[in-house]
Parts: structure tokens; sequence; C-alpha cells
């Protein structure tokens, strides 16, 4: 059998992905599968760093929106 054949018998599949859902399982599991601790970690390092590592979008025009719900169709004010 040539070695041609041999890697064409091999499992098909993203061999990257499956490397960055490890690494993301990995990741989540040193922090009890909590956001919370995985990002008080990430800000730490950040500072530590000096350089921002997360950069959140900046919040411009963004709109309240008030759900009505029963209060408009009894008549009752709306909103705080």
């Amino acid at each position: 059998m040539s070695k041609a054949t041999e890697i064409q018998t091999q499992p098909t599949g993203d061999v990257v992905l499956r490397e960055v859902w490890r690494a993301k399982d990995t990741l989540s599991a040193r922090y009890g599968h909590d956001l919370d601790k995985l990002f008080e970690e990430t800000r730490k390092r950040e500072k530590l760093s000096g350089h921002p590592l997360v950069a959140p979008p900046k919040r411009q025009g963004v709109k309240r929106i008030v759900d009505t719900g029963d209060a408009e169709r009894q008549g009752q004010p709306i909103g705080p």
C-alpha cells in the first residue's frame, strides 16, 4: 500500500478546528467553566502586560427599549 493511500484512510475532519476546540475546552476547565473567572484572569493579564487584550466595541447610539407589555394595554404608565 502506498503512503498516499494510507493518508487517505485516516479519519477526516478539520484538524485545526479540533485543536481550537481542545484548547477552548482546556482553558474553560482551568477556570471551572466560569466565564466570569476566565475574564477576571484576562483583565489581570491585560493590566500586567500594559497592552489591551480585549477591546470591547464603543457603545454609540444605544437606544433603550422598553417592553410595554400588559401595562400599555391596561392603561397603566409605561417605563420607570
